[in-house]
């Protein structure tokens, strides 16, 4: 069983281009489930999936300048894919490898200050997919009606149900 593990290298693609050095982290688009109150004539309240929340995610940037913020499209409202890719080490030898894929539009940049500022991008994520060494975590695609939380697609019946 792994144990705690370290990131040894990080990759990000935006728009297909490469930006290693420049990324300082990253929060994961991670899916987060909607669920409301039942009641049903009982005395015991229970809860239902009703939905996934909006996802969001963000990355830290460190040298972006006006120009190449412009020049890859990274500016509020410019749509945007996003390929980020790990490895890891764990206490017990072993690699882990994971790529978590977005598709979304960009919210807003904000840029910090000081001696090495750094840009935030935030993401509003149409579609999000995470594999972690060759495991499916979780794909969710707003657009495409998918929503595989990792044990399966739940929308595939009612797809299937509508046409889609």
């Amino acid at each position: 069983m792994a144990g705690q593990h370290a990131r040894r290298l990080l990759r990000v693609l935006i728009n297909n281009i490469p930006v290693v050095r420049e990324v300082e982290d990253y929060t994961s688009a991670t899916p987060a489930k909607e669920l409301a109150d039942t009641r049903g004539g009982s005395f015991i309240k229970g809860k239902i999936l009703t939905g996934i929340e909006a996802m969001q995610g963000t990355i830290k940037i460190k040298g972006m300048t006006p120009q190449l913020a412009k020049q890859y499209g990274y500016g509020p409202g410019s749509r945007i894919a996003v390929t980020i890719k790990e490895s890891f080490d764990d206490e017990d030898g072993e690699q882990i490898s994971s790529q978590e894929e977005w598709i979304g539009t960009v919210g807003k940049r904000e840029r910090s200050g000081g001696a090495s500022p750094e840009d935030t991008l935030t993401i509003e994520v149409d579609s999000s997919k995470r594999v972690v060494s060759g495991q499916l975590e979780w794909h969710v695609d707003r657009l495409s009606h998918i929503c595989d939380l990792g044990q399966g697609d739940l929308l595939a019946d009612h797809r299937a149900s509508v046409g889609l």
